[in-house]
């Protein structure tokens, strides 16, 4: 079962603003374009979404011959360089491939290398997944937007967030090409201490033990996991998209100021990182937890060692 999509990671690391993604007419950076599964089937063609700014474009991948070949389902992105012909964006994702993450540990990365890890992969403890009250949230409805509305999944996470720490920086990153939902940041000596909060509503009001609330999120985490080797360019990126927002008249920082969050982009070549990813999918009850689930939730091993960092779940009692 795919779990999550994503640009190759090394050579868009490195882009910062050089290179952009033509979508229809409009043209978008493409560190803040996404590569989104539009479904997870465990056969056929892995379907995705590049999405810019409001805009889309369905895509698919598929093996042919040991190698993933990308094709449009409609119209084609272009990948726009200074002084080079626009490149089809099939063409640049067949020759650098993309990152795709599997359940039970499997990756493809580039254009058609498969890492099947042959161990056998403990299932999360239990007490990484945090119950929560939420509450009067409405668990079907995710994101806060401008507005901080209160009864969100993401305001609910944010609250919660907030209570954990004595944070320097809480950033509202909500969007396409995020970093996450909610980015939390504390200089603490010799420490960068990184906080990424990935938020899903539930498929239903009422909790459960449903797997396709938990598909998303867990690849959200395992992307998460690669922003530990370069923390610079991560809070680089969360420093232009603030700005961004505030050409607009808004603002995602829910703690500290644009100075504070500036002064993190040398506190990051300064400190050692030390990341925490969290999921959050209030519609799944910790109660009704069975082992197929925190197998999938085994997520927290991919972390750990991609990013030395540590890995939760908040969820429902």
């Amino acid at each position: 079962m795919p779990l999550a999509i994503d640009w190759p990671w090394m050579p868009i690391s490195g882009m910062g603003e050089s290179v952009k993604l033509q979508v229809g007419a409009a043209e978008s950076l493409i560190v803040d374009v996404e590569l989104a599964l539009v479904d997870q089937r465990t056969d056929g063609p892995i379907r995705f979404d590049v999405r810019a700014d409001g805009d889309e474009l369905p895509y698919e991948a598929v093996v042919d011959d040991g190698r993933l070949v990308h094709c449009p389902l409609a119209a084609e992105a272009f990948v726009i360089r200074e002084r080079l012909d626009p490149e089809p964006l099939s063409a640049y994702l067949d020759r650098e491939g993309t990152t795709i993450w599997f359940e039970d540990e499997v990756l493809v990365e580039g254009p058609g290398v498969r890492y099947d890890l042959q161990r056998d992969l403990p299932p999360i403890d239990l007490h990484r997944l945090v119950a929560l009250g939420w509450g009067d949230i409405d668990v079907t409805r995710e994101s806060q937007g401008a507005d901080r509305d209160p009864r969100t999944v993401q305001a609910g996470a944010a609250t919660h967030l907030l209570g954990l720490g004595d944070w320097d920086v809480v950033v509202d990153d909500d969007g396409t090409g995020e970093v996450a939902d909610l980015v939390a940041l504390k200089d603490d000596g010799n420490r960068l201490l990184v906080h990424l909060v990935h938020c899903k509503y539930s498929s239903s009001p009422e909790t459960g033990a449903r797997l396709g609330d938990l598909y998303e999120v867990c690849g959200q985490a395992q992307r998460s996991a690669h922003h530990r080797q370069n923390v610079a360019a991560m809070v680089s990126n969360l420093i232009r998209r603030e700005r961004n927002r505030q050409k607009k008249e808004i603002t995602g920082l829910m703690v500290g100021d644009g100075a504070t969050l500036l002064a993190f982009q040398d506190l990051a070549r300064q400190r050692r990182p030390e990341l925490r990813v969290t999921i959050v999918q209030p519609g799944f009850s910790k109660a009704a937890a069975q082992t197929r689930h925190l197998n999938l939730l085994a997520a927290d091993v991919y972390v750990a060692e991609i990013a030395h960092g540590s890995f939760d779940l908040w969820c429902s009692t």
